[in-house]
């Protein structure tokens, strides 16, 4: 009669012991998976977030320099303009052609 009590209470323990620890991989499998997940959406977040960022700042470079090649250019083109001006000469440039010898 002991030893059946002994061998049920054993049976009830072992079982139990087996349900302990499969809950224990479970919590154990659910935790790792949850840190990992976790890790990966801020990751994400993170990179999503430089990547806005620095897509905001190369827009704002492109923007300026845009802005500045643009004032350069009409300072460029301003200057150009005023240096192909017509001037009064006295005389007449000589074309290549019309070169004397010694000078070629």
């Amino acid at each position: 009669m002991v030893r059946d009590v002994l061998r049920r209470a054993t049976a009830v323990v072992d079982v139990v012991d087996d349900v302990f620890f499969v809950t224990v991989l479970v919590v154990a499998a659910f935790r790792v998976t949850d840190a990992v997940l976790t890790a990966g959406f801020l990751a994400t977040v993170f990179f999503a977030t430089g990547f806005l960022a620095v897509a905001r700042v190369g827009v704002g470079v492109v923007a300026a320099r845009t802005d500045a090649g643009a004032a350069a250019g009409a300072a460029t083109a301003g200057a150009a303009g005023a240096a192909s001006a017509p001037t009064a000469r006295t005389t007449p440039m000589r074309r290549r052609d019309t070169v004397p010898p010694l000078e070629r």
